[in-house]
């Protein structure tokens, strides 16, 4: 259920052609049905008759004067949250409400449930709420904006909170919380534009999962395997089924295997990579999983401390960009305090900036972290030894079987 929210500002002729969607918008993205109350042409009808009276009423309470003063605003603008079942029914109150207590008249009221934004993850995310636009001007021709003040428009979310059956969103106060400016949908955008900028710029950290894998699995080249390199993988084979006391179905399978690679480095259709994965079989079945399973829990522990090393970073990244928008906000709203309040802001802006020095300095101390190196460990060493002292016996192995080869004497199961 969303938060209730009514927020009152200026409004304008071209803002009837939005709400009854004759005026082309960029924010309809999905298929959905809307409802207004008034076409946009019969709204400018009436809110053009209902300004004639009240300027006329204004007249008469005041004979000096000849017409309303011109920076008189004379249409006003709500936006109300709403959730997915909120029908016009349930925002007739509100305009009742409206009316009765500003001495105003609804010009037009509609509710939008074709806005909204496609998520990260892709998910839509529909925005449903209301514009009700209504006169700026009582009966009497007087300023309604005089009567929006702190006390009425606090009762006003109470009001709306409970028509609308929703959870009250919470009060701005100076003394707390300074107000932050509401941005309209085009000042929205071009803000949200300037951030991702702004964080492309950053480029937070560096890629952690590539650098794991270029140490953990690092990718061989892929260049056409050579007969060369095939009859030195396939003499450690030998080598290695001999240590581990392999029978001659398991030769058989090595020699088949032996010749099929052949004939598709003859072909030229036999890479590297591709050379060192048909090999991978053989080998899983004569190689040491105890070792193995040393060096994979090596490295999954050192993948661990790499991921909480991204999540922090990640956390620290999310603060760096909710700090510095809220600098920004506070940068436009400082031009319009003055005075005692204008100070305040001042000392609230120079601790953000501070603190946003601060975060930068960490992030900047993360990326700069050594990355952890399972080879660097005790137990990868000694793992490494024992291989190295293993590999020397296959070579050993390895080069007496292939000088019984050349004396024709086949190879002993």
């Amino acid at each position: 259920m969303s938060i209730s929210s009514i927020h009152i500002e200026a409004g304008k002729m071209g803002f009837f052609g939005h709400n009854d969607r004759t005026r082309p918008t960029k924010n309809s993205i999905f298929e959905a049905k809307n409802w207004h109350s008034k076409s946009a042409k019969d709204a400018i009808i009436l809110y053009k008759n209902e300004l004639a009276k009240r300027t006329q009423s204004y007249l008469k309470n005041h004979p000096t004067r000849k017409k309303l003063h011109s920076k008189t605003i004379t249409q006003l603008s709500a936006i109300v949250n709403l959730n997915h079942d909120h029908k016009a029914k349930n925002l007739k109150p509100l305009l009742e409400y409206l009316e009765k207590s500003l001495d105003t008249r609804i010009i037009q009221a509609s509710i939008h449930r074709d806005e909204g934004h496609i998520s990260d993850d892709g998910i839509p995310v529909k925005n449903y709420h209301a514009h009700i636009e209504f006169m700026g001007i009582d009966s009497q021709g007087n300023s309604i904006r005089r009567k929006l003040s702190q006390s009425y428009l606090s009762e006003l979310q109470n009001q709306t909170a409970q028509i609308l059956n929703m959870q009250r969103g919470t009060n701005y106060t100076r003394e707390r919380k300074p107000r932050p400016k509401r941005l309209n949908t085009y000042e929205y955008k071009a803000q949200a534009k300037r951030l991702q900028e702004q964080r492309l710029r950053l480029s937070p950290y560096p890629n952690i999962i590539t650098n794991i894998k270029s140490w953990i699995t690092p990718e061989p080249e892929s260049h056409q395997a050579k007969q060369k390199e095939l009859k030195l993988e396939i003499s450690k084979l030998r080598a290695e089924l001999k240590v581990w006391g392999a029978k001659r179905a398991d030769y058989a399978k090595l020699e088949a295997l032996n010749k099929k690679l052949n004939d598709k480095i003859k072909n030229k259709d036999l890479t590297i990579l591709q050379l060192q994965k048909e090999l991978k079989a053989p080998k899983k079945n004569i190689s040491s999983t105890n070792e193995n399973d040393k060096i994979k829990k090596l490295a999954d522990l050192a993948a661990q401390e790499i991921n909480k090393l991204k999540e922090e970073l990640e956390a620290k990244d999310y603060q760096l960009q909710k700090q510095e928008r809220t600098i920004n906000i506070f940068k436009q709203e400082l031009l319009s305090y003055r005075g005692s309040d204008r100070q305040i802001m001042r000392k609230q802006l120079s601790d953000l900036q501070f603190e946003n020095k601060e975060l930068k300095r960490e992030i900047e101390v993360l990326k700069n972290k050594p990355l952890p190196n399972p080879k660097n460990s005790k137990e990868y060493k000694t793992l490494q030894m024992e291989y190295d002292k293993l590999y020397s016996s296959f070579l050993k192995i390895s080069q007496e079987q292939t000088s019984e080869l050349q004396k024709g004497i086949s190879p002993r199961p």
